[in-house]
């Protein structure tokens, strides 16, 4: 059955982000290699499991500078170090955490307008694995 996504959560590095509007999601893909050769059984392709990668995503929020948002989007940006992601969305029972380490690869605020409101948005590079489990 269809879920809402309304109340879904994301924090980064210890933080959970304020006034999000909308939650990218790591984007799954697994490739493969093609190890096929002159005496592959009936000329059938033959592969074997390759890297996998949990792409890029973005992060879509008010902007408020000096907030605690803005200092923790900051810090993802300038660490040398992955930081530590937790996004919470509903499931078919309760919620489910999707846990895993980023990198910050862009942090972009919007342009100021004076009849608007101010929007920023982070995209994050995850590295290693992307866990899902009921939340706690």
């Amino acid at each position: 059955m269809a879920q809402s996504a309304y109340g879904a959560t994301v924090s980064v590095g210890g933080t959970a982000l304020a006034e999000v509007t909308s939650i990218g999601v790591p984007s799954l893909t697994g490739e493969v290699i093609d190890v096929s050769t002159h005496s592959s059984t009936d000329r059938w392709r033959e592969f074997i499991r390759g890297m996998r990668d949990a792409g890029e995503f973005t992060i879509t929020m008010k902007y408020t500078a000096g907030s605690t948002t803005d200092d923790a989007c900051i810090a993802a940006i300038t660490s040398d170090t992955a930081v530590a992601i937790e996004l919470v969305a509903k499931a078919a029972s309760g919620t489910e955490d999707l846990t895993f380490n980023a990198f910050g690869t862009s942090y972009d605020v919007n342009d100021l307008e004076f009849d608007g409101e101010q929007t920023c948005s982070l995209t994050l590079k995850p590295t290693g694995a992307v866990t899902q489990a009921a939340s706690a």
